[in-house]
């Protein structure tokens, strides 16, 4: 998971590499010691943030259901589940 951040991160620094000789990249790499670091705060902020409204919006929670039922295995799993379930009701009914 982490990996994909440090990935995003680089991503940001070639571009701003490639940016190098326009007025925005010179002002990068001459404040680097600056900027780099407000650079690495602001992903850190909005990296946050993103996660805040993907838990409040309940995205990731939408994101495993649509992948648990479109994963056969998964599937039959809970089926087994379900009629492990079934089963221990009608031997607990006739119990009592």
């Amino acid at each position: 998971m982490y990996l994909g951040y440090i990935q995003f991160f680089m991503i940001g620094i070639v571009f701003f590499k490639t940016y190098e000789k326009t007025s925005i990249g010179a002002l990068f790499f001459k404040y680097a010691f600056i900027s780099i670091p407000i650079l690495f705060l602001a992903f850190i902020f909005f990296s946050i943030l993103l996660g805040y409204f993907e838990s409040k919006l309940g995205l990731k929670e939408e994101e495993q259901k649509k992948l648990t039922t479109q994963n056969p295995l998964m599937m039959e799993l809970m089926n087994d589940i379900k009629d492990i379930k079934n089963e221990l009701n009608k031997i607990a009914v006739k119990e009592n």
